[in-house]
């Protein structure tokens, strides 16, 4: 039967949560993590979920169940990295195989990027927020709440006829930075992104109004980008991602 007999839930390796913590560090992000996830040594973890193929999926139902009983036993306590690790290692090896025991470790994995500060609208995928949904009355709105908008009254500061301001700076994943700055034109407010590589220039929002400008830039950001003014930062609802 391989790593797990039938009888036991717990025979994970001594360096299981050194293992998992790499594999979710490199699950969350492969392209950046600079983890090779060939050297992380997980695959003893999976082969018998692999192995139960062969006999069925009631088979691999019964396999995924025993691995995530082990980690509920040993991981879960631990939390972190690990158990978010231990999510993404049953998730991309048992895809559908739906019980409390692999339930119980993805609500583990979903409650550590939330507790992180994860935002929903840009890392969780389709199927981890339908999940979160049907586990939480409250859907998106559980996540991580928005707090109320600013009072208008008391700002941004006003821009004049034809000014343009420099309001945020984002980082690409190729490590260019675009540059975002509100303009008040003949059209009303608008948001215009221009790249560090380039002179072209994008229309990202054109708003009647300098708080609604500023309102759906911040909500589209999300989170604080590379650097923001002290007016867009107020409009920014969710706090820094921290995946120390």
């Amino acid at each position: 039967m391989g790593l797990f007999g039938r009888r036991s839930t717990s025979r994970l390796p001594a360096d299981v949560q050194q293992m998992l913590e790499r594999y979710g560090r490199w699950a969350f992000d492969p392209q950046h993590s600079g983890i090779d996830v060939a050297t992380i040594g997980h695959e003893a973890l999976q082969r018998p979920i692999l192995e139960a193929y062969a006999e069925g999926l009631e088979a691999v139902a019964e396999a995924t169940n025993r691995l995530a009983n082990a980690f509920i036993e040993e991981v879960l306590p631990v939390g972190g990295w690990p158990i978010y690790g231990a999510y993404k290692l049953i998730d991309d090896i048992a895809d559908g195989v739906k019980s409390t025991p692999t339930a119980t470790v993805m609500e583990a994995g979903l409650q550590f990027l939330r507790e992180r500060g994860v935002p929903w609208n840009t890392h969780l995928s389709p199927y981890e927020k339908r999940f979160w949904i049907s586990h939480h009355p409250g859907g998106a709105r559980d996540w991580i709440p928005w707090p109320d908008p600013p009072d208008p009254g008391l700002g941004p500061h006003e821009l004049g006829a034809d000014e343009v301001r420099h309001i945020a700076t984002t980082r690409r994943a190729d490590g260019v930075f675009n540059l975002i700055h509100a303009r008040h034109g003949d059209e009303g407010f608008q948001a215009v992104i221009t790249s560090a590589d380039s002179d072209s220039e994008f229309v990202w929002y054109t708003e009647p109004s300098l708080y609604d400008l500023y309102l759906q830039v911040g909500g589209a950001l999300c989170t604080p980008p590379h650097w923001s003014d002290e007016d867009l930062a107020r409009f920014i609802p969710q706090p820094a991602m921290n995946l120390a």
